[in-house]
């Protein structure tokens, strides 16, 4: 079977950002296995711009901070060679 394309998630897959989500969920307030996007959803206007800054902040450090998973760059050589097209969806 031949792919037309192929579609990676970007986290976990490609890269691992470390993202501290333990420091995240902390500084919003959150335990646990709580769902950060279902927190933000129940906050009004300002404390949602307030939480949306401190999972920025999170996310920037963990992009700065981010390494290549194990083969993903010789991977996606490898596609460019075959000519696949490929894209990152995150």
């Amino acid at each position: 079977m031949r792919f037309k394309a192929l579609v990676f998630d970007l986290d976990g897959t490609l890269v691992d950002s470390k993202i501290d989500f333990a420091a995240m969920k902390s500084e919003l307030g959150l335990h646990g296995d709580d769902d950060v996007l279902s927190h933000i959803e129940t906050l009004d206007h300002q404390a949602r711009r307030h939480a949306l800054a401190i999972i920025e902040k999170h996310e920037r450090a963990g992009a700065l901070s981010a390494s290549p998973i194990d083969g993903a760059l010789e991977f996606v050589r490898e596609l460019e060679l075959a000519v696949c097209p490929y894209a990152i969806f995150t």
